[in-house]
């Protein structure tokens, strides 16, 4: 038997990369953080508050089907615009998500990062726009 050479070399090679491409991306998890609001800029009055729901969540190939994390981690960085504090501040309840109060401090636009840490998904953030009125 002859060994494989030119073309036949260069096929298989091909061949060997894109199966190994295709195996890491559908075996590769994957992580985000959710946050359910009633709008986009999350509207606030001054002093007043509005909570929105934050979820760590997880799918463990790519075609999978996104499942809370639990438990997990949630925390929020307040700005000077407005503040935001967690349920349990940082909560660690083996609950699907979290209920962050947004509370504002000054008229004006900011953005709230909410942050989560849970099972093998570290340190996944959504930054969310918030306008106080």
């Amino acid at each position: 038997m002859e060994p494989v050479t030119g073309t036949g070399a260069v096929i298989i090679a091909g061949a060997v990369v894109v199966v190994g491409i295709a195996a890491y991306l559908t075996f590769k998890h994957y992580c985000r953080m959710t946050v359910a609001a009633a709008s986009s800029p999350v509207s606030v009055t001054l002093y007043g508050t509005v909570a929105v729901t934050a979820t760590l969540q997880r799918k463990s190939w790519l075609f999978g089907s996104w499942t809370p994390v639990t438990p997990a981690t949630i925390t929020a960085t307040p700005t000077g615009t407005a503040n935001a504090t967690v349920a349990g501040s940082p909560t660690s309840a083996a609950a699907p998500g979290a209920t962050v109060s947004i509370i504002g401090a000054t008229v004006g636009s900011t953005t709230i990062k909410i942050s989560g840490t849970g099972g093998d998904c570290t340190s996944i953030s959504a930054d969310i726009p918030v306008a106080v009125v």
